[in-house]
């Protein structure tokens, strides 16, 4: 981590949208999916979802563009505590959702698919499942089968067998990936900044706990900015998620900025 992502923790957070956004997602639970996979949104308090819906496009090989699952969210509110948390088991997974927290269970058909995909929350839905809205697959949607999109998140699998795709940033968010070595099973935006997605490998059983494990990298608009951070990062279905730190040298690196600032100010302050 450098100094310049420092300044972005502590500067005002730009061009994060005021609408609901994708906040949380379990992709690739270790070993069966099902029962452990979930999506958290985040937004308002107690703010309705009506006439949105959640989409997922494929973004791997011949198979791109298609709408691979398409859940309706108009039935449903955020908590209290501006979050909704859907998971696919009445099985409350660790930690426990916060009190304020709106819970919606109902089991993800199909699962929610590994690999490279798109995850788009859409006003105005008049598509359906397996709509191909890329027929040439070369990444721009040919048809877009909404009235507008409110937030988006891409992951591209570290696959080269495949070519991958996101669709994501041309949709007005953020992609995330490849990353070298691992595809992530996990991607979680960042408590003190929205428009930061870290995403990793993630261990545990069910009903979990389930933490990150080896680095955990970042994307912001398509670049990779961050590396690793401090402290233990787990998923927090249906809480507020974790916030990223400094690294120990770049305390002291901080430290060593003020403390020359100091110095030049008590020079300046001696001359007057």
């Amino acid at each position: 981590m450098h100094l310049k992502t420092i300044a972005a923790f502590v500067a005002a957070t730009v061009g994060v949208q005021a609408q609901v956004q994708i906040n949380e997602i379990f992709i690739n639970p270790p070993g069966s999916d099902n029962g452990m996979e979930f999506i958290e949104f985040k937004g308002s308090a107690n703010q309705s979802l009506s006439g949105l819906h959640l989409l997922s496009i494929e973004g791997d090989g011949a198979a791109a563009g298609t709408i691979d699952m398409a859940l309706d969210l108009g039935s449903l509110s955020l908590g209290s505590n501006g979050l909704l948390l859907w998971r696919d088991s009445s099985t409350v997974l660790t930690p426990a959702p916060a009190s304020a927290t709106a819970v919606h269970v109902a089991d993800f058909n199909p699962d929610i698919e590994n690999g490279a995909n798109t995850y788009i929350i859409v006003s105005g839905f008049s598509g359906a499942v397996t709509n191909d809205l890329d027929t040439n697959n070369d990444g721009v949607l040919d048809s877009t089968p909404w009235t507008s999109v409110v937030n988006a998140i891409g992951l591209i699998e570290n696959d080269s067998a495949n070519s991958n795709i996101s669709y994501a940033v041309a949709l007005g968010g953020i992609s995330y990936g490849p990353n070298a070595g691992f595809n992530a099973d996990a991607l979680v935006r960042l408590a003190n900044d929205a428009n930061i997605l870290f995403g990793g490998d993630v261990s545990g059983t069910s009903p979990g706990s389930f933490p990150f494990i080896g680095e955990l990298t970042a994307f912001s608009s398509g670049s990779n900015v961050f590396g690793d951070i401090v402290g233990t990062a787990e998923l927090t279905p249906g809480s507020e998620n974790f916030s990223a730190v400094p690294e120990p040298q770049e305390y002291a690196a901080i430290a060593g900025v003020l403390a020359l600032g100091a110095a030049v100010w008590r020079r300046r302050a001696n001359r007057a």
